[in-house]
């Protein structure tokens, strides 16, 4: 009779992520968001030319945009996010050599999303064994994988985060206890898939330093290592010059916010309230929905000469809130061992830079949800926040784009009479106000800092133990 209880949990355990999977392929045959279409055209390019000529010079004569039916598109993603379109396309190839423009070759992409997050919900459970009970690894696994935000963000709409999140949280978990090269390898391809892997840089670092610095010198040499190996193919095929012209679009963007629900789109929202307030109602400028505005746009409704230097000046202003945040949380967990708050610690920053940074899109706090989701396993105040956090991060992307489908969101944004969008963003700041709190309190925590958390299978049952209790 023992047996039958892990027994009962393993069954328990398929059905769910069975009933995730069922969700998910109810979203894999809407359109997605405009992204899915960008991806079609990448990975049929990549499929047909290869994928070290499917960049292009924007400035370039002689770079046209590719063309995938009667869409253009240019890539401004980096190359291992390439390499692995590149395999969902020669996979399709193999099914419809001609690429038909249709229902099959969307789920095709958006498949991939979805077995991204599959690997995400593996990782996690991996990287909790070793720290938490099995059943506690089980059941925050599931958290992720059942999480409306992530189902919302991977079958839905179709974005490829979770291929980016795999490879940092399994290079946040190798560096706690692992080989530090495989980490630095790790760090390297979560950052060359979207550049928002470098936002677990911190983490990594002061978990191998923790360990001594000799590892973590080895992890960046690693991370260097595997970063030519990725590069390598392109400056093999003399691509590489178009490769760097057509990813500075990562930092010439100059949008104020990119439908992300923070700071900068209040900001966004003042800006043309005040601006439409010369032409109609009090309460029609209240009223109407906040649009996309570009730095140089708000300098000039804002009164100011719309030069580059000044659309610098905001650019630097706003990464120098969020590198200020990044070092002060880094300082604040130097003596974490444990997982539990090196995740954490990772969360921090990435949600500081999804509030406070410019050219934010409305999928960027995607990567905290999973590092919410590991320091949560142990750490009740997190499971708060990664609830807050998910419900943040599933309205900004429904508000915007609904499902996914043809028809675009089923609600009308201004219905609240302020745009919904600018409440998300308000409670957004809020949200990160209290993360920064909670993590200040976890941080002063003397315990926690002289081992990591590691299961008790005290008596009959397994809990989680606390060093010291």
């Amino acid at each position: 009779m023992p047996c039958l209880r892990p027994r009962r949990s393993a069954i328990i355990v398929a059905a769910l992520f069975a009933a995730g999977v069922g969700v998910r392929l109810l979203g894999l045959p809407l359109r997605g968001t405009p992204d899915v279409s960008d991806f079609r055209v990448w990975t049929y390019a990549a499929a047909t030319l290869g994928t070290t000529h499917v960049y292009r010079r924007s400035d370039g004569p002689d770079s046209p945009p590719l063309m995938f039916h009667d869409y253009l598109s240019t890539v401004d993603y980096p190359p291992m996010a390439l390499y692995e379109l590149t395999v969902a396309g020669r996979a399709y190839r193999a099914l419809d050599a001609t690429f038909q423009h249709g229902r099959r070759f969307r789920i095709a992409i958006k498949l991939l999303a979805v077995l991204g997050s599959c690997l995400v919900s593996a990782v996690v459970a991996a990287a909790l064994l070793r720290h938490a009970a099995p059943r506690g690894a089980a059941r925050s696994s599931l958290a992720f994988w059942l999480n409306p935000a992530t189902i919302l963000h991977d079958a839905f709409l179709g974005y490829i985060g979770a291929l980016c999140a795999a490879p940092a949280i399994a290079a946040l978990a190798v560096a706690v206890d692992g080989p530090a090269w495989a980490a630095g390898a790790l760090l390297a391809m979560a950052c060359l898939t979207k550049p928002q892997g470098l936002l677990v840089a911190p983490s990594v670092a002061v978990a191998l330093r923790r360990r001594g610095s000799a590892r973590l010198l080895v992890a960046s040499f690693a991370a260097l290592a595997a970063a030519a190996v990725c590069v390598w193919p392109f400056v093999r095929a003399g691509t590489f010059v178009d490769m760097c012209y057509a990813l500075k679009y990562l930092v010439t963007d100059g949008t104020l916010s990119a439908n992300g629900a923070n700071l900068w789109w209040i900001v966004t929202y003042v800006a043309q309230t005040a601006h439409r307030l010369s032409s109609t109602t009090v309460v029609d400028a209240l009223n109407d929905p906040v649009e996309i505005l570009s730095i140089r746009r708000f300098l000039l409704l804002s009164g100011y000469e719309p030069s580059r230097l000044l659309a610098y000046a905001v650019r630097a202003f706003s990464w120098t809130m969020v590198l200020a945040v990044a070092g002060w949380a880094t300082r604040q967990a130097r003596r974490a061992s444990d997982l539990a708050r090196l995740a954490a610690l990772g969360a921090l920053v990435v949600h500081a830079y999804s509030v406070l940074a410019v050219q934010v899109h409305e999928n960027h706090v995607y990567l905290a949800i999973p590092l919410l989701t590991v320091a949560a396993a142990s750490r009740p105040p997190y499971g708060r926040l990664l609830a807050c956090v998910s419900a943040i991060a599933g309205l900004n992307l429904f508000l915007f784009y609904g499902f996914g489908d043809a028809a675009g969101t089923i609600v009308d944004r201004t219905w609240t009479f302020i745009d919904a969008t600018v409440w998300v963003a308000v409670a957004n700041c809020a949200v990160f106000a209290w993360h920064v709190a909670v993590f200040r309190r976890a941080c002063e925590d003397p315990v926690a800092d002289e081992r990591p958390y590691r299961p008790s299978t005290s008596g009959s049952s397994t809990r989680l133990a606390c060093p010291g209790a």
